[in-house]
């Protein structure tokens, strides 16, 4: 998740291994996120460019 020009890394955010648990535990943080707002506002506001800064 996040990760950009790395191979091989499995349960990696940012480039970075965290481990199964850690990382499907951000997974499921995400995605809730996301789903909130999309029902709430109806919109998403991220991009590529703008998830490191939110």
């Amino acid at each position: 998740m996040f990760c950009f020009n790395v191979k091989n890394m499995r349960y990696a955010i940012g480039n970075v291994e965290v481990g199964r648990e850690k990382y499907l535990e951000m997974k499921k943080m995400v995605l809730w996120e996301i789903a909130k707002r999309i029902q709430e506002k109806h919109d998403l506001p991220f991009d590529i460019y703008s998830l490191g800064r939110q």
